[in-house]
């Protein structure tokens, strides 16, 4: 009886938890990403010419 009682508590707190790290996870690599943005923004000018040069040159055939 103690087994079924903790199922019905533990079961759907899993339930809860698993979407929560999920979210966690994907915080953490949203501000990763935001730290290489901005840390990226702090280039010198010739960096981002160079490196607008290299976009059209790959979207170009």
């Amino acid at each position: 009886m103690l087994i079924l009682e903790l199922g019905i508590w533990i079961i759907p707190f899993t339930l809860v938890i698993a979407p929560c790290r999920r979210l966690v996870v994907l915080i953490d690599k949203l501000q990763q990403l935001w730290t290489t943005i901005t840390s990226s923004l702090s280039r010198p000018p010739a960096v981002w010419r160079r490196m607008a040069r290299l976009e059209t040159t790959v979207l170009m055939p």
